[in-house]
């Protein structure tokens, strides 16, 4: 009985954090939502597809909240080079909730117009054999007096600056307070099946690139899936050094030159 009782108290606590996938710390049982275009919602874990998520949603709390915020988004199932490794896809900072209800939960607005110190990247895992999935997972802490976070890496600049994010360092050293809301979703990259059943042969092609970044691609077998928001999202599918070899461009990325040399870890 001892032993049942222990087993129920350990289901229910994984119940109330479900807002948060196992293992992510901090965790919390505050919802929070986010909508993708078309008005795509997701419960926590809800697996959903690329192409829903392949834009910047908007983010809503479920309370009244007074203050400043920071939104993280990120993904703690990537790799690389065989290493485990979180990559940041968001991060915005000086966010505030307004007290006015759409269908019932509060728009996060950023009112000031802040630039967000990580743009949004949308989700483009690697294909797996077998699939693995990964939850992308979003993160609302507090903004103690709307001071700005003690941030020196420039995560808007480069990719590989996402790579092998922190999150527990980021707590502990930026100044932001405690995590008052969290969300996730799953997605898994297949070559055949889709979270919705439709066929999702990996493109064959990329779409046209901006002049508005700097492009260095890697030359190794691995295939590569990378999608940039930087004024307009621009994805560069899941293709082969066949295709890589051909689309090397250079430019500038944020207004500053940078290199991007990243595997399909995202």
């Amino acid at each position: 009985m001892y032993y049942q009782k222990i087993a129920l108290f350990s289901f229910l606590l994984g119940e109330v954090l479900a807002q948060t996938p196992q293992g992510i710390t901090p965790a919390t049982s505050k919802p929070l939502s986010a909508v993708y275009s078309g008005n795509t919602t997701f419960t926590p874990g809800q697996l959903l597809t690329k192409t829903l998520v392949a834009t910047q949603p908007s983010v809503f709390s479920h309370q009244v909240l007074n203050g400043t915020y920071t939104l993280l988004m990120i993904d703690p199932d990537a790799s690389a080079n065989g290493s485990a490794a979180t990559v940041l896809h968001w991060l915005q900072t000086d966010l505030t909730v307004s007290n006015v209800a759409s269908n019932q939960i509060f728009p996060l607005e950023n009112s000031q117009d802040v630039s967000a110190l990580a743009p949004y990247i949308s989700p483009s895992p690697p294909l797996q054999n077998p699939p693995h999935p990964h939850h992308y997972t979003f993160l609302l802490f507090s903004q103690p007096n709307g001071t700005p976070l003690k941030i020196t890496s420039d995560l808007n600049k480069t990719l590989t600056s996402r790579i092998g994010f922190d999150l527990t360092s980021f707590v502990q050293n930026t100044g932001v307070g405690p995590l008052v809301a969290a969300t996730f979703f799953q997605l898994v990259n297949t070559t055949s099946t889709s979270a919705n059943g439709t066929s999702t042969t990996p493109s064959s092609s990329p779409t046209s690139m901006p002049n508005s970044f700097q492009w260095n691609g890697v030359r190794d077998n691995r295939p590569f899936a990378v999608t940039i928001i930087n004024g307009g999202k621009q994805d560069f599918g899941e293709f082969g050094i066949e295709h890589r070899a051909s689309y090397l461009r250079s430019g500038n990325f944020a207004n500053n030159s940078g290199e991007v040399d990243v595997p399909a870890i995202i």
